[in-house]
């Protein structure tokens, strides 16, 4: 699985986990490459948006390398454009599989690669509403919790919020010297994580955020930013309610 984005990481993790596969992880299209140069494997779930070396070049090389050491290369991608889904068939990837990814999703991907047969879950997934207490207009959790179940979300929500003032001063940044690309990343990741969470409004700011970036100008940034800024915040307050509460209840 190459994936830049931890919490992403966390939660495919514990999905393969739960039925019964096993990933190697790695955070650039670099190493992708270099690992299925060095390894076989049956299945890449292939990121698009990376530092380094995007998923899409990745895919080219990889599949530049000799047949018989062709894995099947999946794309996950947040993005919803029919143009970037064709970009990664036209790379090479055989399938798109949408974020925040469900597990029935990457399921029935999988099938496509594993024989039928027994079924594979190794471990059982708490198919239970989680309480957000007060914090429910902003955040959902309960699709996250019966993916990767109440512990699995104790310790994506913990990811996200440690990694979150590092993402919004990493936007500021970018976006104070003009960097369009780097806010791009910085804002497809952030709308990730907050889809993720179910924050379904402040994921909608920051998808366009992404969008303006996306066009290279972003001179009409200024209230989008600020609108997912403070959406932003909001949802973090809301996680860490929840943290609270979760705490309290064990």
């Amino acid at each position: 699985m190459a994936e830049d984005n931890i919490a992403n990481q966390k939660v495919a993790v514990r999905m393969l986990r739960s039925l019964g596969y096993e990933a190697v992880v790695v955070d650039n299209g670099v190493d992708a490459v270099a690992r299925v140069e060095a390894e076989r494997f049956d299945v890449v779930l292939m990121d698009v948006h990376m530092p380094e070396m995007d998923g899409l070049e990745a895919t080219r090389r990889i599949r530049r390398m000799p047949v018989d050491r062709q894995p099947r290369i999946f794309a996950m991608t947040a993005s919803a454009l029919d143009s970037e889904r064709e970009e990664c068939l036209d790379a090479g990837m055989e399938l798109h599989i949408s974020k925040p990814v469900s597990r029935n999703a990457l399921a029935d991907a999988l099938a496509q690669v594993t024989p039928s047969g027994e079924p594979r879950t190794a471990v059982e997934i708490v198919d239970a509403a989680t309480d957000v207490g007060d914090s429910g207009a902003v955040i959902d959790l309960a699709e996250l919790a019966r993916s990767v179940g109440d512990e699995g979300v104790v310790e994506i929500v913990e990811a996200i919020l440690d990694g979150s003032e590092q993402a919004i001063a990493d936007l500021d940044a970018a976006l104070e010297r003009g960097d369009a690309p780097i806010v791009r990343r910085h804002a497809h990741t952030i709308k990730t994580n907050t889809a993720m969470v179910g924050a379904a409004a402040v994921s909608d700011d920051f998808a366009e955020l992404e969008a303006l970036a996306k066009t290279g100008d972003l001179g009409d940034a200024g209230p989008i930013a600020d609108r997912a800024r403070t959406g932003y915040a909001a949802a973090l307050d809301a996680m860490r309610g929840w943290l609270v509460e979760a705490g309290s209840s064990s």
